[in-house]
Order: C-alpha cells, then sequence, then structure tokens
C-alpha cells in the first residue's frame, strides 16, 4: 500500500509534457463518414493526410446508444462522455475580424451540465477550451436544415458545443448565415459557402496558436435530411475541398491536423469511423492507439481533447476521460485503411449477430433443462438417457470455449447462417472429442473448463485477439472496452477455473497436492482477470475472490464466517491496491482504466470512485430492460441454490462439487 501512495502522489507529474510552446491545431470533424465512404468517393486531401500521418478507426459512442450530433460533439470538447443539447439559443457578442464573431454564448451550458451529473462520467462540459485558457478554441461551422432558420429545430451549430467553455462561452465563432448559400440539389435547399469557409479558416489561421473545431456543415445535412450514399459522397468531397485549404495553411513540421468522425451515420448509427492524426509525432504509415483502447487501430472520440492539451504542452484536467493518441508502427502501412474497413465490417456484422446468437444460447440451455429432467426421470434406459444429457451438458459448457476458437474465421464475410453453423460444428466437434474419451463425465467436465481457463489465459497474454468481437467477448462500436475482459469474458474465465478447481479436488480427493492445485487455478484466474496488462477488470476482483476465497475454504472443509467474510475483503482491497501500484509504474500511454481511476481519486477525493459504482449499478439492473431472456437468471439462482441447500445425495456423493455450485452461486449474485 505504501507503494500505491507513493504513486498517488506523483500523479500530478504522470505525463512528460511536450515543452509548451506556440502552434495551430486543427480538428476538422467528419460527422457521418467511414472509411468504407472514403474507400469508395476517394477524397484526396483524406487520403494524403492519411499517407502523411497516422490512421485508425474510432468509436464514436457518447451516452447515447445513437450519438446525436450535439452529444458527439459535446464529448469532444468535454474530453469525456457528455451529453450535448443543441445550442438553440446561442447570441454572439461583439463582431471580430471579417467573418469571426467573438464571445459566443451557448445558452444550453447549465442543461448539459445538469445532464452530465447524472451520466456519472465526470464530464465536464466545455472542458478542452477551459483548459486552454484565455485563447480559448475556435469554432467554424454551420450545418442548418435551412438557409434562413425559422424555427429553433432547423438550427444546427453543434460545432459551438466542441469550442465552448465551462461557462458556455466560445472565444471566436463562424457559425452563422454568411457560411451558407442557396443550393436547390443539396439537401436541405442549402450548402456551405467555400468561400465563406476558406476566409474564415484563413483569418483563424493567421494565428499562430490557434486551436479550431472546423465542421463543413453539408455532410450533417445529408446525414440528417437525406441519408443517401450519394448524397454523402457530394458532401463529402465538398468537406474534403475545405480539408485541401486547411492542409495549405498549416505547417505539419509544427502544426497538427485531426481528422476525426464525431458521429456515425443515422441510418446505422454503431459504425466505426475515421481517426488521422497529422503532425509533430505523427509519422508516416502509422497506426494510432490510445491508452483508452489499449487496441491497435482503435480510438475513441474523448481522446481527442487530452490529445489537443497534450500537442500544446497543456496538462490535461482529471475530469478527461480519454487519453493522447499515440502512433504504433503498422505492418502493413499501405493496408491500413483496407484493415479498418475490415474491422468495421466485423464489427458491425457481430454486434447485430450478438443479441440473437446469445438469445438462442439461452433459449436452448432451458429447453435442455427442462428436456434433460423429463428425460432422466421417464426414460426406461437411464443410461442412454444419461448419454444424451451428459452430451447437451457438455454441449452447453463447451459453447463458450467454441465462440472463442471460431474468431480465427472471418465472421462477416461468411455470413449469419454459415457463421452460426459453424459455431454449432465447432461445439458438437469438441463434445465428440470428448465423448470418445475413455473418461467418467465429470473428468470430461474437467478437461473442457480446462481448456476454457487455457485458452483465456494464453489470449490474454498474447493481446486478448480472440475477445475482439468475439460472441462471450469487446465490441468496440459499444465503445465500453476494448481491451481485456469484459462482464460476459469475465463470467466466463471465473465459471471455468472454479468448476476446474472444484473437480479436480472431487476427482482425485482432498489430498494437499490436489488442493494447493485448485488454489493455483483460482489465484491465476484472479490475476488473469485483474492484471493491468490482462484482464485489467476492477469489478471482477471484487467478485472473484469472495467467490473463490470460500469455495476454497469449502474444499478445506471449514465453515464461512465473519472472519473469513473479511479477510476476503482485505484480500480483494490489497490486490486491486496492488494492480493499482503496478499501473501507475507504468509509462502513461500503456495505462488502463484502473490507473485513470486512481489518478481521478488522486484529484478529487472519492467522487469518481462513488460515481463509477452507481453507474455500474444502474448498468446490471438495465440489463434486465433487454431482453426478456434477462428475466431467466433469477429463477436460475433460485434454483440453484435449492440444488445446493436441499440435494442430499449430492451433499453425499460429491461434496466437493456441491462446494463448486455454492461458490457458482455467489459468483452468479456478484
Amino acid at each position: 500500500m505504501l507503494a500505491v501512495s507513493a504513486c498517488l502522489t506523483s500523479v500530478a507529474s504522470a505525463y512528460a509534457q511536450p515543452a509548451p510552446g506556440c502552434s495551430r491545431t486543427v480538428v476538422f470533424t467528419l460527422p457521418a463518414v467511414t472509411w468504407e465512404l472514403v474507400d469508395a468517393v476517394s477524397p484526396p486531401a483524406v487520403l494524403a493526410a492519411a499517407h502523411e500521418g497516422a490512421v485508425g478507426s474510432i468509436s464514436t459512442r457518447t451516452n447515447d446508444a445513437r450519438p446525436s450530433y450535439s452529444s458527439g460533439f459535446a464529448t469532444l470538447g468535454a474530453g469525456a462522455r457528455a451529453d450535448g443539447v443543441p445550442p438553440q439559443s446561442s447570441a454572439a457578442g461583439r463582431a471580430g475580424d471579417g467573418s469571426l464573431e467573438s464571445n459566443v454564448i451557448v445558452g444550453t451550458i447549465d442543461e448539459m451540465r445538469a445532464l452530465a451529473a447524472q451520466a456519472g462520467y465526470h464530464a465536464r462540459p466545455g472542458a478542452l477550451a477551459s483548459a486552454l485558457g484565455q485563447e480559448g478554441v475556435t469554432a467554424i461551422g454551420n450545418g442548418d436544415l435551412e438557409l434562413q432558420a425559422r424555427a429553433p429545430e432547423t438550427l444546427n451549430r453543434p460545432v459551438l458545443l466542441a469550442a465552448m467553455n465551462e461557462r458556455g462561452r466560445v472565444a471566436r465563432a463562424s457559425t452563422g448565415p454568411p457560411l451558407l448559400r442557396s443550393d436547390p440539389s443539396a439537401p436541405g435547399g442549402v450548402r456551405t459557402d467555400a468561400a465563406a469557409l476558406r476566409r474564415a479558416l484563413e483569418l483563424t489561421l493567421e494565428n499562430p496558436c490557434a486551436t479550431v473545431v472546423v465542421d463543413h456543415g453539408d455532410l450533417m445535412r445529408a446525414d440528417a435530411l437525406d441519408g443517401d450514399p450519394a448524397a454523402l459522397a457530394t458532401a463529402l468531397r465538398s468537406a474534403d475541398a475545405s480539408l485541401a485549404v486547411v492542409m495549405n495553411l498549416i505547417n505539419p513540421r509544427s502544426d497538427t491536423l485531426i481528422i476525426a468522425s464525431v458521429t456515425p451515420p443515422a441510418a446505422e448509427p454503431a459504425h466505426l469511423g475515421v481517426a488521422i492524426a497529422l503532425g509533430p509525432g505523427y509519422p508516416a504509415g502509422a497506426t494510432l492507439e490510445s491508452p483508452t483502447t489499449r487496441r491497435s487501430g482503435i480510438v475513441t472520440l474523448v481522446d481527442i481533447a487530452p490529445t489537443v492539451l497534450w500537442q500544446k504542452g497543456v496538462d490535461i484536467p482529471p475530469w478527461m476521460l480519454g487519453r493522447p493518441l499515440v502512433p504504433r508502427p503498422s505492418d502493413d502501412p499501405g493496408g491500413r485503411i483496407a484493415a479498418a474497413i475490415d474491422l468495421d465490417r466485423e464489427s458491425m456484422f457481430a454486434y447485430r449477430l450478438q443479441p440473437r446468437l446469445l438469445s438462442g444460447f439461452v433459449a436452448v440451455q432451458i429447453l435442455f433443462y427442462i428436456g434433460g429432467a423429463y428425460l432422466l426421470a421417464r426414460a426406461r434406459s437411464p443410461g442412454r438417457a444419461g448419454s444424451w444429457t451428459q452430451a447437451g451438458a457438455l454441449a452447453v459448457v463447451s459453447f463458450p470455449l467454441a465462440s472463442y476458437l471460431a474468431r480465427v474465421f472471418s465472421a462477416h464475410e461468411m455470413g449469419g447462417v454459415l457463421y452460426t453453423c459453424l459455431l454449432i460444428a465447432v461445439d458438437a466437434g469438441i463434445v465428440a472429442l470428448l465423448m470418445t474419451l475413455s473418461l467418467s463425465p465429470l473428468e470430461r467436465l474437467l478437461v473442457s473448463t480446462g481448456v476454457t481457463v487455457c485458452v483465456l489465459a494464453a489470449d490474454l497474454v498474447w493481446g486478448g485477439a480472440l475477445q475482439l468481437n468475439a460472441l462471450f467477448g469487446n465490441y468496440p462500436v459499444v465503445g465500453g472496452r476494448f481491451a481485456g475482459l469484459g462482464n460476459t469474458g469475465f463470467a466466463v474465465l471465473g465459471a471455468a477455473a472454479l468448476l476446474f478447481g472444484v473437480l479436480l479436488v472431487q476427482l482425485l480427493g482432498p489430498r494437499p497436492w490436489a488442493l494447493a492445485g485448485a488454489g493455483l487455478v483460482f489465484a491465476a484466474a484472479i490475476v488473469l482477470d485483474g492484471a493491468p496488462q490482462l484482464g485489467s477488470d476492477v469489478g471482477g476482483v471484487f467478485a472473484l475472490v469472495p467467490s473463490l476465497g470460500i469455495t476454497y475454504a469449502l474444499l478445506w472443509k471449514r465453515r464461512p464466517g465473519v472472519r473469513l467474510m473479511v479477510g476476503m475483503a482485505a484480500v480483494a482491497i490489497i490486490l486491486l491496491g496492488a494492480f493499482i501500484a503496478i499501473d501507475l509504474s507504468r509509462p502513461p500511454e500503456v495505462r488502463t482504466h484502473l490507473g485513470r481511476l486512481a489518478e481521478s481519486v488522486a484529484e478529487r477525493g472519492l467522487e469518481p470512485v462513488t460515481d463509477t459504482v452507481g453507474r455500474k449499478i444502474r448498468s446490471n439492473l438495465g440489463v434486465f430492460s433487454l431482453s426478456p431472456f434477462s428475466f431467466s437468471v433469477l429463477p436460475l439462482i433460485a434454483a440453484l441454490a435449492v440444488v445446493t441447500w436441499r440435494w442430499r445425495e449430492l451433499s453425499s456423493r460429491l461434496p466437493f462439487l456441491r462446494s463448486g455450485i455454492f461458490g457458482l452461486l455467489i459468483l452468479a449474485i456478484l
């Protein structure tokens, strides 16, 4: 714990900031643009920036499953997930130079603060501009849906939300009607005036220290009013021409250009977007990554604001949850865009297919439990009924393993039907192999759970590739977790490790070396789940330690008591402290959310912890609204409890397995 304290006191100087200096930073936004659209349209400026800089895919998830333009830009400016409220009552202050206005007021800032407090992500809308101080951020762009807005609903200027400070003021802005011109062929009969936008860019970038967020406007109108690919393609070409102007006005050796999709297409709200970084520290041919994702080629929207501050040598405030974009060498620089397109297709396919597959898996389990009980109760041949029941049980237990092994194939290229058949075939192959072995039913279960633990352990040690877009893994389009173990992955590892350790003792007897083996498996599961370099699952530590600890005590035939409970809580806290110390001792660019949480605690006390716990509780309760199958968990846990306490034959014939079922019950509840 002394190491933890020492690390926490040095958090303020964790990042070796670049030397403060004057440079320009431009964030050029491409709402609704995906790499697939870029590949189809071939916009020359975007492709030139990709060739000269670092490339990645960006997760644009905000607090909403369907990110709005306002939430996307508000999140960009906050460096944390934030809900945006359209600045319909924005008003300009005194006129500035040319087409730029100064001290523009965003009238919805109070409402946005209230929404941020409710969301629990510690977001401070306007944090980017406030961190930059008096210089602030310039906003350029007008996405109004009419040339002369006749109602608040047709005002569409969310770029102000990215450029405002925490008081709701934008230092300079060019977002008014002069940026637009009439065009009957364009969505809404209006398009951005290229000459007016160029003048605003030139005036802004005359300042050698300027920070500016640019929204071309046409992309938003095409996405909001039309959604037609042809309209989006035309809008992207117009935005690309303005991007070319920006690239001619800045110096790539000293200035930074970040190109990012702020929202996915409205018709398909889960797509990954475009991310490009060009300038100092972002060499040509590199791939983008961030500590937020720990996944090469993937970054998030909350990483943009910290990157701007990082490039300017400004301290990143603790309420920004994102981290600066970092470049990684690419094995195939020329194939980075193709890899990003393939990632988006695989992610979208897996995201759409997962609910159906998991619902089917749960439904099959329920039918199996009912059918198996009936078969065993009514069958004239218990041996044959037992064999079929055993095969079905092994199929259920081995299905997560089959889903991970199937990740070596490209699911989106196979299609839903063929990929589902592949999962079933792999699962059936595992069961067939197990049934051919000269083993008892419990020994076959031991092999299945042991292989599952080994596969997960090897995958986590080697980077967790099998977790990405897996049925029981992590989905980048969801934006919750990109590396390590998510909730379902933790459940698979915890249950498999617990069963394996219990079966080891049940089959070999309570010999010291069998108990030692079970203890090693339990300890390995906790380390695999909680270590920042591996699973980095904070909540998993607090679920695994008591469930595995109590199970291990039962294997030693010791009754759980208050002293054991207190001891388990102490062990969990000590382990968490050790994992925090390990994470904080590593370079900032590879730290996980565990280290970032510790940084926030060092700055703000326990508020980040209480907010996170509250958000997790709401998230868990919200699971019951996702699918009717979620409610099957409650009767299954109740049935498990009844079996554990009331089945006397289980207690006499398989006492250690009974202890394992009790441990699984605790794990399921936690």
